[in-house]
C-alpha cells in the first residue's frame, strides 16, 4: 500500500489554529504509512499541535507509521512542547500568608520556612 501524503498547505493557508481542523484532517484516514507535509505552514496553535500529537500517538498504537516533514523551527518547537503532558507543566502549591509585626514574627516566619 502506498503512503498517504497530506500536504497541509493544500488545506490551510499558512497557519493551523484549531483542534477541530486537525481532528477533521485525521478523520476516516486509512493507511499503513502517513506523511504529513508542513511546507508553507508558518504557524500552528498550541491546541492544534496538541491534537496532532494526540492523533499521531493513536495512529502509532495501531502500528501506522507517521512521518512529519518540512517543519519550520517554530512548528517543531510547538509540537515538542505539545508532547509534554499538560498536567505536569504547572505546579500549584498552597500559599501561607503571614503578618509580620515585629522581629519575633519575622523570626518565627523564617524558622517555619
Amino acid at each position: 500500500m502506498e503512503p498517504v501524503k497530506i500536504i497541509l498547505s493544500n488545506k490551510f493557508k499558512r497557519s493551523i489554529s484549531t483542534r477541530a481542523a486537525i481532528e477533521n484532517l485525521f478523520k476516516d484516514l486509512r493507511a499503513e504509512e502517513i506523511i504529513i507535509d508542513f511546507s508553507d505552514i508558518h504557524f500552528i496553535s498550541s491546541s492544534a499541535a496538541h491534537q496532532i500529537v494526540t492523533e499521531v500517538r493513536v495512529l502509532e498504537k495501531k502500528n501506522i507509521i507517521v512521518c512529519l516533514e518540512n517543519m519550520t523551527i517554530d512548528i517543531n518547537r510547538m509540537l515538542e512542547l505539545a508532547k509534554t503532558d499538560r498536567k505536569n507543566i504547572f505546579t500549584m502549591t498552597k500559599m501561607k500568608h503571614s503578618v509580620v509585626r515585629d522581629e519575633r514574627d519575622l523570626s518565627k516566619l523564617l524558622l517555619d520556612i
